[in-house]
């Protein structure tokens, strides 16, 4: 586990120590919003790694599944059906119980972020009712290290691999390139896809080395987490259009609410769940 530990502090002092120097350089006029990105990305990255030092991962879980809930009221406060969300919340809930149980289950549950984007763009029962029910199964892979505290440090891997993707995403978009979602997500470019995607994969390699996973089976899942995290973030982003947001809440400053960090697990984490709980890497 000690070996595990340095890559993952070396990816995150480079990547931190990156944000508070190259924005100087390529992006003086935002450099203080840049710069104003970094201390939540250190929360995280301390919270994790903390939590890989003293393998235990009852703290982890604890912070991600109370950061469930205020995403789920972030939702709620904005909703104009909010007993549709409630009911979608608690069926989620039951699902993601359920899940814990039968592993097979959670494939469907990465699945369930998708009826969110095949809503309208209308405001109507379904539409809150999917939001709910998509959200809860983020709490999915934290329950099952809870179960097993020896494959903390796979899910340490894995959500470093998630937020790879969606940080390299916003560094490399900033290149340009077709805009494959312009009313969904205009801001998503076919170069921060392209960089995402290589960026992810190559850390995948890397850092699943350090748990004895073969070099075919890391791009897999590197390439799966790259396109789950991507569908993740277009579910918060297809939420927030609905209810005329451009943010979740302003509760994180310059990164917007608890959602809008944790929008692209809504499909990777179930996923992630199946992995640890079936030993399939």
């Amino acid at each position: 586990m000690t070996g595990l530990q340095i890559p993952i502090l070396f990816f995150w002092g480079v990547l931190l120590t990156g944000w508070l120097v190259l924005p100087a350089f390529f992006a003086r006029k935002s450099y203080q919003q840049s710069v104003s990105r970094v201390p939540v990305w250190a929360a995280i990255a301390a919270l994790e790694i903390t939590s890989l030092y003293f393998e235990t991962a009852f703290l982890l879980s604890f912070v991600y599944s109370l950061a469930v809930c205020v995403f789920f009221l972030e939702i709620l406060v904005k909703s104009l059906d909010r007993a549709a969300v409630v009911a979608g919340f608690v069926t989620g809930a039951i699902l993601s119980a359920a899940a814990l149980v039968c592993s097979e289950v959670l494939v469907a549950l990465t699945s369930l972020s998708v009826s969110v984007l095949l809503q309208p763009y209308r405001p109507n029962r379904y539409f809150f009712f999917a939001s709910g029910l998509a959200i809860v199964p983020i709490v999915t892979p934290f329950a099952v290290t809870i179960q097993d505290a020896t494959l903390l440090p796979l899910l340490i891997v894995f959500l470093t691999l998630v937020h790879a993707a969606d940080i390299s995403a916003g560094f490399s978009g900033k290149l340009g390139g077709h805009r494959p979602f312009p009313v969904l997500s205009p801001n998503k470019t076919s170069a921060g896809l392209l960089g995402s995607f290589v960026f992810v994969c190559s850390l995948a390699v890397l850092l699943f080395s350090f748990v004895d996973v073969g070099f075919l089976a890391a791009f897999s899942v590197g390439t799966t987490l790259v396109l789950t995290s991507v569908c993740g973030d277009l579910v918060g982003s297809k939420i927030k259009r609905v209810l005329l947001l451009k943010d979740f809440s302003r509760a994180l400053g310059v990164h917007g609410g608890f959602g809008d960090r944790l929008d692209s697990l809504t499909m990777s984490a179930p996923l992630i769940a199946y992995f640890l709980a079936t030993r399939s890497i």
